[in-house]
């Protein structure tokens, strides 16, 4: 009997260390991801002055239409706005405006309710950097992905995004983020819209340095034929201002 009594004893308390490690890394998730949230935050009004562009745009066989390059350069009037000059293909930014404004979009701007997130892995190794990957679900307002996706929409709908955060076990910053999310209109078709962030965070400043973006247009032409466009999209950012007139 006191043999018994003593497995008993052990299994009880193997239970509370299992309930004490599930409780703290329970706690652990959720302090990082605040940390993230709390440094993505005190940077939301940094604008990147230049963003890079290039594009390339395939149909359904994947032969190669168009290519484009591209420089976006943002800046401030003397009243603190925020203005934005384009150069480089007309044709490109029409696309481009449908889900990007030059600027990288992530889960924790100010339009964005993140609807659930949870802990997957402790130890993942991205660009050299140990993080703690987590998968999302977030709702965003159209604005906070793109000036113009209002067009996609009625006006106040929202779009859903899913994906995945790696968050750095050193400094609690976002490292790398992906995401997917669609969207329609009637007249230019739908969107199914891949992204890859990657960001730097130097103890003070946490920036967006590089956007990958990978998609496909469905297009229903008047014929009822089905029109297929893949293209594939690369955003570097560069030399980052405040703008205190600017929240993502």
């Amino acid at each position: 009997m006191k043999k018994k009594n003593g497995l008993n004893g052990v299994r009880k308390i193997g239970l509370i260390l299992l309930i004490m490690i599930t409780a703290m890394s329970g706690t652990f998730a959720t302090s990082a991801w605040i940390e993230a949230s709390n440094i993505a935050t005190d940077n939301l009004a940094l604008v990147p002055t230049y963003t890079t562009v290039t594009y390339a745009e395939t149909n359904g066989a994947g032969v190669q239409l168009l290519e484009f390059k591209g420089l976006i350069i943002h800046g401030e009037d003397g009243n603190a706005n925020l203005t934005v000059r384009e150069i480089g293909s007309s044709e490109m930014y029409d696309l481009l405006g449908t889900f990007t404004d030059g600027m990288a979009f992530f889960p924790f701007a100010s339009d964005v309710e993140i609807d659930n997130y949870q802990l997957i892995d402790e130890s993942v190794l991205i660009e050299g950097v140990l993080t703690t990957q987590y998968y999302f679900e977030a709702f965003v307002a159209d604005n906070a992905i793109a000036k113009s996706l209002t067009s996609y929409e009625e006006e106040g709908a929202e779009v859903s995004i899913i994906g995945y955060i790696y968050i750095s076990n050193r400094d609690g910053s976002v490292v790398k983020l992906e995401q997917e999310y669609s969207l329609y209109d009637n007249y230019t078709g739908s969107f199914e819209i891949e992204q890859e962030v990657y960001f730097d965070y130097d103890g003070q400043r946490w920036v967006a340095i590089v956007s990958e973006t990978s998609g496909e247009l469905t297009h229903t032409l008047s014929n009822k034929s089905v029109e297929l466009t893949s293209f594939n999209v690369t955003e570097e950012f560069s030399d980052y201002f405040t703008a205190d007139t600017y929240m993502r």
